[in-house]
């Protein structure tokens, strides 16, 4: 192999996604702030130190959604963050 392990390192983080699982029942209202505060997370600049090397790049996530019939309006909250953030980073 051609490629130090530094380089093999920052390949796999640059390409690294991740998937946020959360069960909810009755948060329609706190299901906004959880949702603002993830994307929010996502979309700030991290770094990663590992083996003395730093990355600097935005984290790739979804959020896998998991309702449980809840009766206070918690999927009609969810279908709306989701015309806000999207379907393909919130899936319900």
């Amino acid at each position: 192999m051609e490629d130090s392990n530094s380089e093999i390192e920052a390949e796999l983080l640059d390409d690294d996604s991740y998937s946020v699982l959360l069960p909810t029942y009755n948060e329609k209202q706190n299901i906004p702030i959880i949702i603002a505060m993830l994307m929010k997370v996502s979309d700030e600049k991290y770094i990663i130190i590992v083996l003395k090397i730093r990355f600097n790049s935005s984290l790739n996530l979804e959020i896998v959604i998991v309702d449980d019939n809840s009766p206070d309006g918690t999927q009609l909250a969810i279908k709306q963050l989701q015309k806000i953030y999207g379907e393909e980073r919130i899936v319900f």
